[in-house]
C-alpha cells in the first residue's frame, strides 16, 4: 500500500465511481441513439466515453501518487468543472439539476484544491 494520504483513496475511489457511472450512461445512450442521433449528444456520448477511460487511469495514479496522476486528476477535475458550468447556466435545466450542478462544481472544486495544496507528495515517475 502507498504511502499517500487517505484523502488521495477517497479521491481515487470517487474518480472510480465517476468513471463507472460514465461507462453505463455511455452504454444507455448508444442503445438509444436509434430514436435520436443529434450532434450535440454524439458529442455528448464522446465526452462521457473520454472520462470513463480517463477516471481509473487518473484514479491509479492518485492511488499512487504519481506526478501523471496529479496531471491527470486535476485535468479531469477542471473538465468536469466545465462540463458542470455549462449546464448549470444553459436554460434548459430544471432547479433540481441547477442545485445538483452547484453541488458538483463545489465538490470539483475542493477535490481541485486538495489535489493542488498537497502537489509536493507526488513523485516523478514514468508511466
Amino acid at each position: 500500500m502507498s504511502k499517500g494520504p487517505f484523502g488521495f483513496k477517497l479521491i481515487a475511489v470517487f474518480f472510480l465511481l465517476v468513471g463507472l457511472f460514465a461507462i453505463f450512461t455511455v452504454i444507455g445512450e448508444i442503445k438509444e441513439l436509434d430514436t435520436v442521433s443529434t450532434p450535440l449528444r454524439i458529442s455528448d456520448i464522446i465526452i462521457r466515453l473520454v472520462i470513463a477511460v480517463i477516471s481509473p487511469i487518473g484514479a491509479y495514479g492518485l492511488w499512487n501518487t504519481k506526478e501523471w496522476g496529479l496531471t491527470i486528476s486535476l485535468g479531469l477535475v477542471a473538465l468536469n468543472i466545465v462540463l458542470r458550468s455549462l449546464i448549470f447556466f444553459s436554460p434548459h435545466f430544471s432547479v433540481q439539476d441547477e442545485v445538483s450542478n452547484a453541488i458538483a462544481i463545489a465538490l470539483f472544486v475542493v477535490i481541485a484544491f486538495y489535489i493542488y495544496t498537497k502537489r509536493e507528495l507526488f513523485k516523478k515517475s514514468e508511466m
